[in-house]
C-alpha cells in the first residue's frame, strides 16, 4: 500500500507544479516591465479569481469600430486612431459570470510577445475581479449612473459594464490600447453604450485649448471635461499607473460635484507616500470615506485607528450621506 500512496503523492505534486508553471512560465522579466506599465498591472492583490484566456479566432476588421473622442476646445471625433484598415488582431475570450467577454489585443509583435501579453493581461484581470464585481452590482442597482473608467487599458472592466447595457466612458492614452478597445467594442456589440476618450487625465495641459493639436499625441485634460459627456450620476475608477493623485488634484469638480457617487482608486503605489496623504486630505475635506471591497459590497475603513499603509490595493471612496 505504501508504494501506491507514494506514487499518488508524486503524481499530485507533479500536477500542482504544472498548474503553477502555467501561470508563470512566460513571465520573462526582460519584457514584462513595459507590458506591465501599459496594462497598469498590480501584482500585490490577493483572494482573487484567476481566469485563463485563449486565442480562438481572428477579428474581421471590416466591421464598424467604436467612435473615439478628443477635446479641442469642444469634443470632436477622431476618425484616424481606429483605422478599420489595421491588420487583424487576435481575440482573447474570458469566461466571466456573464459569459465570454472577447477583447482585442493590439500592438503585439511576434508569437512570444503575444503569449506574454496575454499572460500579463490575465494576471491584470485576476486582481480586478473584486473591483469589477462591486462596480457591476452598483450599476445594476443604480441604472441611471455613468461609469467613467480613467486608465481603461485594454478595456476589460469597461467592456463588461457596457455589454450589460450600462453607459460607460472609457478613457485611455495608449494608442495601441485604444485601437484594440475600438475593435473590442464592435466585437461585443457595445457601440451604443461605450464612449472612448483618447486622452491622459491629470493637471490640464495648456495645449488642450489649441485646435490643431496633433491627433496622434493626445494632450492631458482635466477630469472635469468628462462630466459634460453625460447628465447622469457618476461612478469613477482611476487606475493610472501611479498618477491617480494627479487626476484628483487636477480636477475641481470630481470631489465637489454631487453627481460623483463613488471613486475607485488604485491605492497600492500611494501607501506611505505624500501623494496618498494629499488624497486623504482632499477626500476628507469633501466628505468621502474610504471603503474596502468585500464580495460585491464595501466595508468602511478606519482612518484613525488603522494605518492607510495596511489598506488593500484598491480603495473606493464613497460620499458621506
Amino acid at each position: 500500500m505504501r508504494p501506491i500512496k507514494s506514487k499518488r503523492c508524486m503524481l499530485y505534486g507533479i500536477c500542482m507544479l504544472l498548474v503553477f508553471s502555467l501561470v508563470f512560465i512566460f513571465l520573462d522579466e526582460r519584457k514584462v516591465s513595459k507590458i506591465r506599465q501599459r496594462l497598469h498591472i498590480n501584482l500585490t492583490g490577493s483572494d482573487s479569481f484567476l481566469v485563463f484566456g485563449r486565442v480562438n479566432k481572428m477579428l474581421d476588421t471590416s466591421r464598424r469600430t467604436a467612435e473615439v473622442l478628443q477635446w479641442r476646445g469642444k469634443w470632436e471625433k477622431n476618425s484616424e486612431v481606429c483605422d478599420p484598415a489595421r491588420p487583424p488582431s487576435s481575440i482573447v475570450s474570458y469566461r466571466l459570470y456573464s459569459g465570454k467577454l472577447p477583447f482585442v489585443l493590439c500592438g503585439v509583435g511576434n508569437d512570444e510577445d503575444e503569449v506574454l501579453y496575454r499572460k500579463m493581461t490575465e494576471l491584470s484581470y485576476r486582481f480586478s475581479m473584486k473591483v469589477d464585481d462591486y462596480i457591476s452590482t452598483y450599476l445594476d442597482n443604480h441604472p441611471s449612473t455613468t461609469f467613467i473608467d480613467i486608465g481603461a487599458s485594454i478595456g476589460v472592466t469597461s467592456l463588461r459594464m457596457a455589454r450589460k447595457g450600462h453607459h460607460v466612458i472609457s478613457v485611455e492614452s495608449e494608442k495601441d490600447n485604444v485601437q484594440g478597445l475600438c475593435m473590442s467594442v464592435a466585437e461585443n456589440s457595445a457601440m451604443n453604450h461605450l464612449t472612448i476618450v483618447y486622452h491622459s487625465v491629470g493637471n490640464e495641459d495648456f495645449t488642450s485649448v489649441l485646435p490643431n493639436k496633433e491627433k496622434s499625441s493626445p494632450h492631458t485634460i482635466s477630469a472635469d471635461k468628462l462630466f459634460s459627456l453625460s447628465n447622469q450620476n457618476f461612478l469613477v475608477k482611476i487606475d493610472t499607473a501611479g498618477s491617480e493623485h494627479n487626476v484628483i488634484l487636477g480636477s475641481k469638480q470630481l470631489l465637489m460635484n454631487k453627481r460623483t457617487r463613488g471613486i475607485v482608486v488604485a491605492w497600492e503605489t500611494h501607501k506611505g507616500q505624500r501623494s496618498g496623504e494629499e488624497m486623504l486630505s482632499l477626500f476628507n475635506i469633501w466628505g468621502f470615506n474610504p471603503h474596502a471591497f468585500r464580495g460585491s459590497g464595501a466595508t468602511r475603513l478606519d482612518t484613525k485607528g488603522q494605518n492607510p499603509e495596511s489598506w488593500p490595493s484598491d480603495v473606493i471612496w464613497l460620499p458621506i450621506e
